[in-house]
């Protein structure tokens, strides 16, 4: 098949990888695969000496410059499939298909719980070809929206094998000298853009007070500081930019947290028990459908600074409940989260809607 897929985001978030990881593996099983995004993105770099052909792309609200450039891509290249990832692509593809006369089937990819307006969902159920959830939970609130639950097929998110010892030792006590972590500290975190990482601040509280809090990704934003020197917690809460070698961070912790109440599927948490590490993570999204409660994992209630703090307590003070969590929840991963079943069920649906256009004629 040939497939164009489009973004105009593709920076500073685990989205960016489960399409680098999809796109890849679409390229590694012989289709011919483009991927429309900004040329000063991370995705357009990380690509760029890969088998995908990357495609410089300027969008704007509704499409703007790009809509033209599908257009003509689709033509040249005799795009079967498009797969737009987020907003302003989406309007792109559509735009080239009722403008433009794109007859490329559109599917659009859903990554987060949804805040669609009722125009986006108008648009989604006319032009659409089918959407992607990346999890049951946004399929289920994308059809509360009004989008058409016929046209929702839910593949998960996957990732490769990732293993706790491909990390180098020596990286990973670089690191803790660095950041001045201590072997044999207790280090929890949050490793992931901005996503409600204030629950884990408020939940200082509540945790150990020789617990090192580590958030890895957003920086230092103002609204954080503002609450931290509010609270005055006894921890040591070290707040770092966003890191591209990213794997060794995770070996720092003891427990790894995701507060977020916008997941459709979490990048950080399939990292995270794909290398071993135990998690806690909000009830809320696709989260529960990762982590099997008291299985592999626990969950919290959504913004319960308190809820937070029990379960990470729990994990602190039971080291063998925690490695009975990382275990299981590692080998959850690796058969239920592994990339190329993400990759064999997206070849699937694009197939499936290619031979249905090719039926029609």
């Amino acid at each position: 098949m040939n497939i164009l897929m489009l973004t105009y985001q593709g920076d500073q978030a685990g989205s960016t990888k489960s399409m680098i990881y999809l796109s890849q593996g679409l390229a590694s099983r012989g289709h011919k695969v483009f991927f429309g995004c900004r040329e000063d993105s991370i995705i357009y770099r990380s690509l760029l000496e890969s088998s995908v052909k990357v495609v410089p792309m300027s969008f704007s609200r509704f499409g703007g410059a790009a809509t033209a450039r599908i257009a003509d891509l689709c033509r040249d290249q005799e795009i079967q499939i498009i797969n737009a990832q987020s907003s302003q692509d989406r309007y792109a593809a559509l735009r080239a298909r009722f403008i433009h006369g794109v007859n490329s089937k559109i599917v659009f990819t859903r990554r987060q719980m949804p805040e669609s307006s009722r125009l986006s969902c108008m648009l989604a159920n006319t032009g659409a070809h089918r959407i992607i959830a990346v999890s049951t939970a946004v399929a289920e609130a994308l059809s509360r929206r009004g989008i058409d639950r016929r046209k929702i097929e839910v593949i998960h998110n996957g990732i490769p094998a990732v293993q706790r010892d491909e990390v180098d030792d020596s990286e990973v006590s670089m690191l803790r000298r660095r950041l001045w972590i201590p072997e044999g500290a207790q280090a929890i975190g949050c490793i992931a853009r901005k996503k409600y990482q204030e629950v884990l601040i408020r939940a200082c509280p509540y945790l150990p007070p020789n617990v090192i809090v580590l958030l890895v990704g957003p920086g230092r934003p103002e609204d954080w500081c503002r609450l931290i020197e509010k609270l005055r917690p006894a921890q040591r809460i070290i707040m770092l930019d966003y890191q591209e070698r990213i794997l060794p961070y995770y070996r720092l912790l003891a427990v790894s947290v995701l507060p977020s109440v916008i997941e459709g599927l979490s990048q950080t948490l399939l990292e995270s028990m794909s290398m071993g590490i135990p998690v806690a993570a909000s009830r809320w999204g696709g989260n529960p459908e990762v982590i099997e409660d008291d299985i592999s994992g626990l969950l919290f209630s959504p913004t319960d600074p308190v809820d937070l703090a029990a379960k990470v307590n729990r994990l602190l003070e039971d080291r063998q409940l925690a490695e009975s969590f990382s275990e299981r929840g590692r080998v959850r991963v690796l058969e239920k989260f592994a990339i190329e079943r993400t990759v064999e069920k997206t070849e699937n649906c694009f197939g499936r809607l290619v031979e249905q256009k090719n039926l029609r004629g």
